[in-house]
């Protein structure tokens, strides 16, 4: 059995790792953690998924990340990019045939204008999703898109964002989402829905984005002949 004094002393010895992990990062990788609700249209790009029309998925997530602004990568990309790691429930509004999802993703944003109050971005993900209403020819013959528990998502949006303070930040979203599992089994039609959404973050200390002038990659390296 497990002693009153250390149930009580797991909780704060788990805050104190949780805040030592974070003073770890260093001071041009500031973490942050985002919340999102997203509502988007599924696509109905075949004739074969009809029987999913009219539906409109309502996602939520969750997201840890680090928003980098050190000279190195602003040399590299002219923009202060985001690395984040994420988790969605999805609601794909058909529990009957496609039923529920949740994604593990991981998250590429390039932020620009991120000096100036409102920024903008390209935000790409991948990772691994988890379906529970796969394609059965007897209990679920309608479910052409998926026939799979597992399966990899895709994303690709853009995203506008508005500073509210030093510390908080608050994104709107459009984003066009994907899931198959690859053609591993079929049927394999495919999850297509475009979405439209919005994220609060919180940076876990105050940032400020330095303001640098752009630079020209091209003038670092020797020039080359070429013959294309």
């Amino acid at each position: 059995m497990i002693s009153p004094l250390a149930a009580s002393l797991r909780p704060n010895f788990l805050s104190i790792l949780f805040l030592a992990a974070i003073r770890s990062f260093p001071q041009e990788n500031v973490p942050y953690l985002s919340a999102s609700v997203q509502k988007g249209s599924i696509i109905i790009h075949s004739r074969a998924i009809r029987a999913v029309e009219d539906s409109y998925p309502l996602g939520f997530q969750v997201e840890l990340g680090r928003h980098k602004f050190s000279e190195k990568v602003w040399a590299a990309c002219n923009c202060y990019p985001k690395g984040a790691v994420s988790i969605t429930f999805w609601d794909f509004d058909n529990k009957n045939v496609l039923g529920y999802g949740l994604t593990g993703m991981y998250h590429l944003q390039p932020v620009f204008r991120a000096d100036k109050n409102l920024s903008f971005s390209v935000r790409a993900g991948f990772g691994l999703s988890y379906q529970t209403n796969p394609h059965d020819p007897e209990t679920n013959p309608d479910n052409l898109s998926y026939s799979t528990s597992l399966a990899f998502p895709l994303e690709l949006g853009l995203g506008l964002s508005y500073i509210i303070d030093d510390q908080w930040q608050v994104e709107t979203r459009f984003m066009y989402n994907h899931i198959s599992n690859g053609g591993l089994r079929q049927p394999n039609k495919g999850i297509n829905w475009p979405t439209l959404g919005i994220a609060v973050s919180r940076y876990f200390r105050p940032i400020k984005f330095p303001k640098r002038e752009k630079t020209n990659w091209r003038l670092d390296s020797i020039p080359r002949t070429r013959l294309d």
